[in-house]
């Protein structure tokens, strides 16, 4: 487990670098950070696991690009733990923790709530284009027993 002191810095790297994403497709929980320097990548790795790769890079001049990238339940430990820490992202980090309970058992085709699981994702994808008023996430009744 991380100390208190890793989750803090790990927790400043995504607010400031990361990204935290829904996809659409399978509403899979992703986290990423991407960078030239591989030392904070590693460091990111070493804490939650996870994978890097180099991104592709279309100019001759540019420094190489990485990027770290933890998905489903490894992504939603990692933000559960520095969610106490976030701040720019602690709304995206807590949809995120939230669609995992969308997610169907593993094996079970077509077992998740994809419609709830695609609100979510729009909801994130929004919260990136910070404006002063998002419209109003649509949770059916049945699920909202879950936000509290």
């Amino acid at each position: 487990m991380p100390s208190e002191t890793d989750l803090a810095w790990a927790a400043g790297i995504i607010d400031g670098e990361g990204c935290i994403t829904i996809t659409r497709a399978g509403g899979q929980l992703r986290v990423m950070v991407a960078n030239t320097d591989l030392r904070m990548l590693h460091k990111l790795r070493e804490l939650f696991g996870g994978n890097i790769s180099r991104k592709k890079t279309y100019r001759a001049h540019y420094k190489p690009q990485w990027f770290w990238q933890l998905c489903a339940k490894d992504a939603a430990g990692a933000l559960n733990a520095m969610l106490p820490y976030l701040v720019t992202k602690a709304d995206q980090a807590e949809l995120g923790l939230l669609s995992r309970r969308y997610i169907g058992r593993v094996g079970i085709r077509g077992s998740n709530d994809k419609a709830a699981l695609d609100a979510l994702a729009c909801r994130v994808r929004d919260l990136k284009h910070v404006t002063d008023e998002l419209p109003p996430l649509v949770i059916p009744e049945e699920k909202q027993q879950w936000l509290i």
